[in-house]
């Protein structure tokens, strides 16, 4: 019957039912004892960048944009033509040539331009470089990539060229071709710079705190020496939350720039151990939420770069080949906290300028000889005028909001005697006598008093304090100097210097004896003291100035006898500077009315100031 029928088809549906339900059971509890295998969404990583190159646009694209000039390609169906221009025709001259590769990513200097290009048809990936003027024939060279292997960054070097590979590979080759080395990252490799016989490899480490942020990873490595490669430091790559690395490159102090897609911009500094330190918010320069600033180059001071509407307002994310961009200047400040009583912009250039100066002095402890270190002389004490203007200007400020402690913490940080003397100035024109009257004793004992026995290289490197090797040989008597003192002048320059000098490894007997003669002077009790018959008692940290003399003409003998560069740390970790081997590049301070001069070669002499024009009420 119907009904008959009806609840057959009912009871074979709910078997069927029980069916499928007992047979996701038993899938479930499969896939419960089988092991679990964590996979990584690989559309989460970042993909390869290369600084200064742009898609294509109408035909055209930039390889290649820095400081130095630009490298464009442009379509001819058949083949491209590749175009450099350098920004100064001194430097380089406008050339072109035939790419039958179709080069992907390129780099370039004043003497030629490497290419990378994709493997096509039958032919593999390869690289390829370009003398711009050679000196021999056939100076140019290409090399082909192993199969399955794709470039993913290429960087150009003083000697030496490297290509990375998607099988996390990097090559590098000479300037004619030779393979120099070959090693494998551990990840995947996001992009190449160099500058000189420096290289910079960014790679992945590890999944971020979060899904949708990148963990890389920066390593330095030096190619001076040809022969090998040597590794010299590696961190982590800092980049804002959520954000993924945009440009990476050298400055022209050759220090490592970063720029994330947030527009942050952070310079790793040397000096500092390889810490990264923010110096612009990009975000803060923009016109409009869809403005892009598209990266050229950084300077010591200012980040070139190209604004763009961005895609979010209509226009592009980068510039076009035609027309040519208009590059524009960015000065770098680090975002700085505002503090009560102070100025930011003067926090801001404080940090800029004191990172900027341990750069400049790490360059001179690392200079080879003498002769190569008198530029890098000349730069660390022009740092130091910028820094001590800029420091006087702050105790300004401070003294005008009567943060007198906050003025003597700024004095404190004071590195020439001409600057200390300011300092005593603004204080008395604020009526604040109890702090020049510690300002003027800071001057005594850091200085002796008086600016006629400082030279240039004395102000070179600050005065380490009372540790290391030689720390017994400082004077020890402190119970005179007052408690609001900083511990910066707690001890004399020319005395701090002689004894954080170590024995150098191998010494002669003449050398020995030289160093302890220079201790022994060093002990002495200043000269007033010594001829009045110790009527008065020496002044803690005090140096007798026809001792500092023969201290210092000593210095210059064993330093000379060495031909090594003077400026370079010793055993101990100290340095000391040989005298009279740098220019005198200040006269006054800026804020006072005074300008550079030029030490005299024949006639060496203490820093001069003028003492004319009128007095500046600042």
């Amino acid at each position: 019957s119907k009904e008959a029928k009806e609840a057959r088809e009912l009871e074979l549906e709910l078997a069927l039912r029980r069916e499928e339900r007992l047979k996701a059971l038993r899938d479930d509890s499969r896939a419960a004892a089988a092991p679990t295998i964590m996979t990584v969404d690989k559309s989460c990583a970042q993909p390869a960048v290369h600084s200064g190159a742009t898609p294509w646009h109408n035909r055209r694209r930039f390889l290649a944009y820095n400081l130095l000039g630009s490298l464009t390609s442009r379509d001819e169906d058949m083949h491209c033509t590749v175009e450099v221009a350098f920004a100064d025709a001194e430097r380089g001259r406008a050339a072109s040539t035939r790419d039958w590769y179709r080069s992907t990513m390129a780099a370039f200097d004043e003497e030629g331009a490497v290419f990378a290009a994709p493997a096509a048809d039958e032919r593999k990936a390869m690289v390829w470089y370009w003398p711009f003027s050679p000196w021999a024939a056939n100076s140019d060279w290409h090399a082909d990539l192993p199969s399955e292997e794709e470039p993913t960054a290429i960087a150009l070097g003083f000697n030496f060229t490297a290509v990375a590979t998607s099988a996390h590979n990097i090559r590098v080759f000479s300037r004619t071709g030779r393979p120099m080395g070959a090693w494998t990252a551990r990840s995947a490799i996001v992009s190449l710079c160099a500058s000189d016989d420096t290289l910079a490899v960014v790679e992945h480490s590890a999944r971020g705190a979060h899904a949708d942020e990148q963990a890389l990873i920066v390593t330095v490595y030096s190619l001076a020496d040809e022969r090998r490669i040597r590794r010299l430091r590696e961190r982590p790559l800092p980049l804002s939350a959520g954000a993924t690395l945009a440009w990476i490159g050298f400055a022209q102090s050759r220090a490592l720039v970063t720029v994330d897609s947030a527009g942050i911009v952070r310079t790793c500094v040397a000096a500092w151990d390889y810490e990264w330190m923010p110096t612009l918010d990009l975000t803060t320069i923009r016109k409009s939420a869809a403005e892009r600033q598209w990266v050229v180059g950084v300077t010591d001071a200012q980040l070139i770069c190209v604004h763009c509407r961005g895609s979010e307002g209509g226009g592009l994310d980068f510039p076009t080949v035609l027309p040519r961009p208009v590059l524009a200047a960015v000065l770098l400040e680090m975002p700085a906290v505002v503090v009560e009583g102070s100025l930011p912009e003067l926090d801001s250039a404080s940090l800029m300028l004191s990172a900027q100066l341990e750069e400049a002095r790490a360059a001179l402890r690392s200079a080879p000889d003498e002769e190569s270190s008198e530029g890098l002389v000349e730069l660390v004490l022009e740092r130091i005028v910028a820094l001590d203007k800029n420091t006087i200007k702050q105790i300004h400020a401070a003294c005008a909001k009567d943060r007198q402690a906050r003025a003597l913490d700024l004095a404190g940080q004071l590195r020439m005697p001409r600057s200390l003397e300011a300092a005593i100035k603004l204080a008395q024109y604020h009526k604040q006598m109890q702090l020049a009257e510690r300002v003027s004793r800071l001057m005594r004992i850091t200085f002796g008093g008086t600016a006629d026995h400082v030279t240039n290289n004395d102000m070179l490197f600050d005065a380490p304090t009372a540790q290391g090797p030689y720390a017994e040989g400082l004077p020890q008597n402190n119970q005179s100097f007052d408690a609001g003192l900083p511990p910066r002048a707690r001890t004399s320059a020319p005395a701090a210097q002689i004894y954080s000098r170590a024995e150098p490894p191998g010494a002669s007997l003449a050398e020995r004896t030289a160093l302890l003669a220079e201790r022994a002077a060093a002990r002495q009790p200043s000269g007033s003291a010594a001829v009045e018959g110790g009527s008065e008692e020496a002044e803690p940290g005090r140096v007798d100035e026809q001792a500092a003399k023969q201290t210092q003409a000593t210095s210059t003998a064993v330093a000379g006898a060495r031909g090594v560069n003077p400026f370079a740390k010793r055993g101990g970790g100290g340095t000391i500077a040989t005298p009279n081997s740098a220019k005198d590049v200040m006269e006054k301070l800026h804020t006072m009315g005074a300008q550079p001069t030029v030490e005299s070669k024949r006639k060496p002499a203490a820093p001069a100031f003028a003492t004319g024009g009128k007095r500046s009420k600042a």
